[in-house]
């Protein structure tokens, strides 16, 4: 616990040192706080429910790491969008990925990211957001993938 605590400050020092000097952060450090920044509570013991101000704090260290991987291209890579996803969908963080997805299939009429999409699809039904839920499932079976085969989450 404590190596990925501490490989999770390196990567989230990185992240930042990058952002301030206004160059593109490596995929390294981004794929690193996307995939743990949702287990670690500030003593760094792995938490399957966090407290409310750590699992903000872990979404909102995801959404940054989300930016800078948009600058520096890492948003396009299917890997890393389902990790986000799954991430957040983990904190409980439906809406954020509702957005996340969004913004995805935003720049275009299909989308090659299906797990963060089905994802996204769960997310909405969880919030009952029907418009997302539309949104989402449109460009889904646009993109050439089955509704149908959702498994019941």
């Amino acid at each position: 616990a404590t190596s990925q605590k501490e490989e999770l400050l390196f990567a989230i020092n990185e992240m930042r040192q990058c952002a301030k000097e206004g160059i593109s952060a490596k995929n390294g450090p981004l794929e690193c706080i996307v995939r743990i920044a949702h287990v670690y509570d500030s003593d760094g013991t792995v938490q399957s429910n966090l407290p409310e101000k750590q699992r903000r704090s872990a979404v909102n260290l995801i959404l940054e790491a989300c930016v800078q991987a948009d600058k520096s291209g890492l948003m396009t890579k299917q890997t890393f969008t389902t990790q986000v996803a799954r991430s957040l969908r983990a904190l409980k963080a439906n809406k954020e990925c509702i957005e996340v997805v969004l913004t995805l299939i935003s720049k275009g009429g299909k989308c090659k990211h299906r797990v963060a999409m089905e994802q996204a699809i769960y997310a909405a039904l969880e919030e009952r957001d029907s418009e997302s839920l539309k949104l989402i499932t449109d460009v889904f079976e646009r993109s050439g993938y089955d509704p149908n085969r959702l498994s019941a989450q």
